[in-house]
């Protein structure tokens, strides 16, 4: 039968506590461990020697414990009665080597974490090191070119509809283009072109230069009137509005007869540059470099200018054809705001028309550099100045086909007239309309709450003070053409 020695007791818990807070001391862990190592082997000398014989054989420790360690021994622990350095007088030899093996192999362990922490830590840095070295310079970054309007910073939504920014290097043709257009042949009465686009010439007629101001836009909104220039900067589409015969095989004679004439009608007038009848034949009727009179007062802004005076700086394309139809005279409402015309099931234009369509606005794209947020139907930019409200005219109101045109979707887009200038529309637009508003013009509404709660006005006052910056603009544009006019 085995008999178990009594267990060891530790030093008392006072001198230990003033061990470990000599030991904290010393900044060096090997003499730190050493001297940890010292105070634990003094409490395990034998029990039969004396105070005295252990004074004279205890060794002599150096550096920086040294002096830690005597006051330590000429203090002691209190209650040494019986005992030798506070260690019970049972304790043997066999205990105390188990004793020294044990804070030796701790001591080890201890300096071999050290040294993986301090290799794992070199490790660590080089690989940060070689990753630094191997990043480039810059790093790619994507950004948005906000529409800078009023005097406040973007709001949440002005990112949904930025316009498109257009840089010093221009493409030599629109992205969603696969291959450049280019001229393949030119007669006297056509232009016949790579995507095949065919204009037919022998109508062009002469009207105004092509010349303007652009009111260029800046930190502050929408600045004052800029250089006077001739440059072409949108595409404006347009549908007649004009009665027609029905689309079909018998009708063909009638067709292109009230086609001729409305050529004829639009030539004398100079109201478009470019018109394409009902077969789809594109006709140049006022030359590029002229103004047609096909815009009216209108409104349009990109990231660049605000534009008033759209018949010099957009260029007019009117397809043959019609959107809305007239309602009977008697069944139009006595009082309120009774609409006289209502929108048609379906568009008249048909597919050879659209496809003709996209072939110009790709050309004239290629030619003007025009960016694709200046090309939109007229409804979207025609105005009444005078009782401030917008869709005077209402041509291609509705389901123009921008995808097959590879132009964003217009009617979702903010409309600037109400943005920068506190446009409106009155009940008599909205029957017209039949209630389906312009998903646009929801948001341009949201706009101006958003801006007027920035300046903390009421969003009355706010749109007042923008009807003033038009009015002003307005005003400057009509004196300086009366004072140009012949």
């Amino acid at each position: 039968m085995v008999h178990l020695s009594e267990p060891e007791k530790l030093p008392p818990k006072d001198y230990r506590q003033r061990i470990e807070k000599l030991a904290e001391q010393i900044s060096d862990p090997v003499r730190k461990l050493k001297f940890l190592h010292q105070a634990l082997a003094d409490y395990s000398l034998d029990r039969s020697t004396d105070a005295t014989d252990r004074k004279s054989t205890e060794p002599e420790t150096k550096g920086e414990g040294e002096p830690l360690l005597r006051k330590s021994r000429k203090n002691g622990p209190p209650g040494r009665q019986g005992k030798t350095n506070g260690f019970p007088l049972s304790v043997t030899s066999k205990s105390r080597r188990y004793l020294l093996y044990l804070l030796g192999g701790v001591g080890i362990v201890v300096c071999g974490l050290a040294m993986l922490i301090f290799l794992s830590n070199g490790s660590i840095r080089s690989k940060k090191t070689d990753q630094a070295e191997t990043r480039p310079d810059t790093e790619p970054y994507h950004y948005i070119i906000p529409m800078v309007t009023a005097t406040h910073p973007p709001e949440p939504i002005l990112s949904e509809s930025v316009p498109e920014k257009r840089t010093e290097e221009k493409p030599p043709f629109p992205e969603y283009l696969d291959t450049v257009i280019w001229m393949i042949e030119k007669t006297t009465e056509s232009e016949y072109y790579s995507n095949r686009l065919r204009i037919y010439t022998a109508q062009t007629t002469d009207n105004t230069p092509r010349r303007y101001y652009r009111t260029p836009i800046n930190a502050d909104g929408v600045s004052e009137p800029g250089p006077e220039t001739e440059k072409v900067v949108g595409i404006l589409f347009h549908a007649a509005e004009s009665d027609i015969y029905e689309f079909k095989p018998e009708m063909t004679q009638s067709i292109k007869e009230y086609s001729r004439l409305l050529i004829r009608y639009i030539r004398k007038k100079k109201a478009y540059h470019y018109f394409i009848d009902r077969f789809g034949q594109v006709y140049r009727l006022v030359r590029e470099d002229h103004a047609a009179n096909h815009a009216g007062n209108a409104i349009w802004m990109d990231s660049e200018a605000v534009y008033l005076d759209l018949n010099n700086a957009f260029i007019g394309i009117c397809f043959e054809g019609k959107d809305f139809e007239n309602i009977d005279r008697e069944k139009v409402k006595v009082n309120g705001n009774g609409a006289r015309i209502i929108p048609m099931a379906r568009s008249s234009i048909n597919e050879a028309q659209l496809r003709s369509g996209k072939e110009l606005t790709d050309w004239l794209r290629v030619k003007y550099h025009i960016p694709q947020h200046n090309c939109v139907p007229h409804c979207l930019v025609s105005v009444n100045p005078y009782d401030l409200l917008i869709g005077h005219h209402l041509d291609l109101s509705y389901e123009f086909p921008f995808d097959m045109f590879g132009l964003s979707n217009k009617y979702e887009e903010r409309i600037p007239a109400i943005t920068e200038f506190g446009f409106s529309c009155n009940n008599y637009f909205v029957e017209v309309m039949k209630g389906r508003l312009w998903p646009g013009i929801i948001r341009s509404e949201e706009y101006l709450r958003q801006r007027a709660d920035q300046q903390k006005i009421p969003l009355k006052d706010y749109r007042r003070l923008l009807n003033t910056r038009f009015t002003r603009l307005f005003k400057w544009q009509k004196e300086v053409k009366n004072s140009e006019a012949p």
